[in-house]
Parts: structure tokens; C-alpha cells; sequence
């Protein structure tokens, strides 16, 4: 079976599933990618009280073990766990590196806008996700190493816009380099609908300063470091009113791991629920009494 009609019949098969599941209440959810359209007759439903009831019971918990100073990675990934329920939680892009879990990826409003940081030649989930609002949004992917002159062709077909630069703390022209807010105010944007972030480490240095300054609906990034950066940029992300919804682990590379939030006030619009929160409670107090989150030493 060819990859593309593989991916389709999968994408058909769990939509009926889901269908099979989901109440029968007389609404409708109608999804298109790009000629492939598709509807379900019935509304996802909210979790049931007793499931939210489960995961606030060990809430507590799971607070204590992130915050242990001798957290390792098998803490870290037994005791996270999704903060969020989103029935439409699809996996956009490349099924191998390169592919990033987003919530209802249809729901995203037409004509938005759609940051991708780290690209390296591999666009897989840029094309993808722009299947999903039919090539109305826009589209900016940046990339510090050389981009091959196909790589900017197939980006213009997205409706996109692919630039070779360093994100950094500063704007320096005259190094090419610019914080993400910069590039968002040359681009006339005011917030972002999706954030696609793969920095190689520089993710603990600029997300926080750009999410302090503006709203993101959805922030898909790559964490790499030590398990305290991790839980140390996960509850500073999550007090800025963003929730978990999504972690999947890197199979070679277990410092490194792909987070999905969404934003509280863009829970509604994708279909998501609240299960508990509890990352916005951890207090990691040997990283988070720096004053400036960029000043964070990198073995912290």
C-alpha cells in the first residue's frame, strides 16, 4: 500500500472509530485535507467525572516527584501525563523525527498564523499542517543552517515564507540574528495560532520570553537537557495559562522530548477538556530563582 492511501485509510479508520465512541447527539464534525473530506456525525464528549476525578487524585503526586532535585528521566516520564483531553489529538508530518502531535488540527482558523523554528530540511509537518486549513494561513519557517533551494520551493507552494537566520536574545541584523517577537512584528503579527519549535537547547533561552509577550494557541516543542530543564521549562510554559496535552519521547534520545500545549483560552475552539492540571504548581526553586529564565545555566 502506497504511503499516501496508507495514511488516508488509517485517518478514515480512526475517524470511524472515534464515531463508534462518540455520542450520538445529532451535531456533526466536518474535516477536510485538501481533497480528502470527511465528517463524523456526532461531537466529542467530556470526560466523565470519575476520569477527571482520577487524574486530580494524583495531581499531588505527581508535583512531589518533579520537584525531587534527584529527578531522572525515568521519573520524568512515568509520573507526566497529559493535563488536557483532546479527542482530535493527530500526529502531523513525518510518522519518524520530524512529525509533531497537535489538538484538532482543523479547528485552526483560516487565514492564521504559523511559526515553524528548526527545520533542517525536513518540512514534513509544514506541508502537512497546511493541508489541514486548505493553504490559507501563512506559513514562516526558519532554519540557521543552509536551506536547500527545494526546500524554499516547496515552502512557497505552502504559502509560505522560508528564511535562513538565528533565533536569538537580541536583534542583530548584521549577524542575522532576531528574536522571535521581531520576526512576528516584520511579519504584521500580532499572535500565533501554532508554534512549531525545535532548537536543539535554544527552546529553554527564547520560548519563555516570547510567550510572556505574546499568545500562542498551540506550542509544540522539543525540550532537550537534563530532566530539571525540563520540568523547569514545562511549569514556567504552564504558568502562562498553557496545559499538556501531548509528550511523546524522542526513541533514540531520551533528554529530548516533543511537548504539545494549548493555550486555556484556546481550549474551546480545538474541543479540548481540562482532565487536572498541575504543572503550573511545581516549584523548582534551583532554576527558577534566576531573575531572567534566559540566564538559566545549561546543566541546570
Amino acid at each position: 500500500m502506497y504511503p499516501m492511501m496508507a495514511a488516508t485509510f488509517a485517518l478514515v479508520i480512526g475517524f470511524r472509530l472515534l464515531q463508534l465512541i462518540l455520542p450520538d447527539d445529532g451535531s456533526e464534525l466536518k474535516f477536510t485535507y485538501g481533497k480528502l473530506k470527511i465528517s463524523v456525525d456526532a461531537a466529542p464528549a467530556a470526560p466523565e467525572a470519575w476520569l477527571q476525578g482520577y487524574y486530580e487524585k494524583f495531581a499531588r503526586s505527581r508535583i512531589t516527584y518533579l520537584e525531587l532535585k534527584s529527578i531522572n528521566f525515568g521519573i520524568l516520564y512515568n509520573v507526566l501525563a497529559p493535563e488536557v483531553f483532546c479527542p482530535y489529538t493527530v500526529r502531523v508530518g513525518s510518522l519518524a523525527d520530524g512529525g509533531k502531535f497537535v489538538c484538532n488540527p482543523a479547528k485552526a482558523p483560516k487565514n492564521c498564523s504559523i511559526y515553524s523554528l528548526g527545520i533542517n530540511n525536513e518540512i514534513s509537518f509544514d506541508e502537512d499542517i497546511q493541508g489541514f486549513n486548505n493553504f490559507t494561513c501563512r506559513i514562516f519557517g526558519y532554519e540557521k543552517r543552509s536551506i536547500d533551494s527545494s526546500i524554499a520551493t516547496r515552502y512557497t507552494k505552502i504559502n509560505g515564507k522560508v528564511q535562513q537566520l538565528e533565533i536569538a536574545s537580541n536583534t542583530d541584523p548584521k549577524r542575522n540574528r532576531y528574536t522571535l517577537g521581531a520576526l512576528v512584528e516584520h511579519n504584521n503579527d500580532t499572535s500565533v495560532e501554532l508554534l512549531k519549535m525545535d532548537l536543539d537547547g535554544g527552546e529553554r533561552y527564547f520560548l519563555i520570553p516570547f510567550l510572556e509577550r505574546y499568545k500562542v494557541c498551540q506550542v509544540m516543542v522539543e525540550v532537550h537537557g537534563r530532566p530539571p530543564v525540563h520540568v523547569s521549562l514545562l511549569s514556567r510554559i504552564a504558568k502562562l495559562n498553557y496545559a499538556l496535552f501531548s509528550l511523546d519521547v524522542h526513541p533514540r534520545v531520551p533528554s529530548a522530548c516533543e511537548y504539545s500545549f494549548i493555550h486555556l483560552d484556546c481550549m474551546q475552539a480545538y474541543g479540548a477538556y481540562m482532565l487536572k492540571r498541575y504543572l503550573n504548581n511545581v516549584k523548582v526553586p534551583h532554576c527558577s530563582q534566576q531573575k531572567h529564565f534566559s540566564l538559566i545555566p545549561f546543566q541546570c
